[in-house]
């Protein structure tokens, strides 16, 4: 089986869901998948609400998905909001991508629950607009 990638457009950005198996295929299948719908919709911000199931992928493939993604995102996604909500998987595996996204520089937090990750993107679309004044 493979992923299975929804999304709806609110209030500054694209919520996306996924589901399916928690294989490095299915991480970078629903990854493109995203990009091309934040190009097409033309939104570089993003929730992603992750729900794949089995074992956590280990670092090194975390690594790897990461540094090869996060360049091919630039300039169809700038902010991503992250929220893997299988409380199995790993929180230090979410942690490690943060900083190894935030390292390629793309603007990215993880957070425990959408409510906490729709607020971050609330408060950085505030900031940003304050900035441009």
């Amino acid at each position: 089986m493979s992923h299975r990638l929804t999304f709806t457009k609110e209030d500054g950005h694209l919520h996306f869901r996924v589901e399916g198996p928690n294989t490095v295929a299915a991480t970078r299948g629903y990854l493109a998948e995203m990009r091309e719908t934040c190009q097409r919709e033309k939104c570089t911000v993003a929730l992603v609400e992750e729900n794949l199931t089995g074992p956590s992928i280990n670092l090194l493939e975390v690594f790897a998905i990461v540094s090869s993604e996060v360049p091919k995102a630039w300039p169809w996604v700038t902010q991503v909001a992250f929220v893997d909500v299988n409380p199995e998987h790993s929180w230090e595996n979410r942690a490690f991508a943060e900083d190894v996204a935030i390292n390629r520089g793309l603007m990215m937090r993880v957070f425990q629950t959408v409510a906490d990750a729709k607020e971050w993107l609330l408060k950085t679309a505030a900031e940003r607009i304050t900035a441009q004044k």
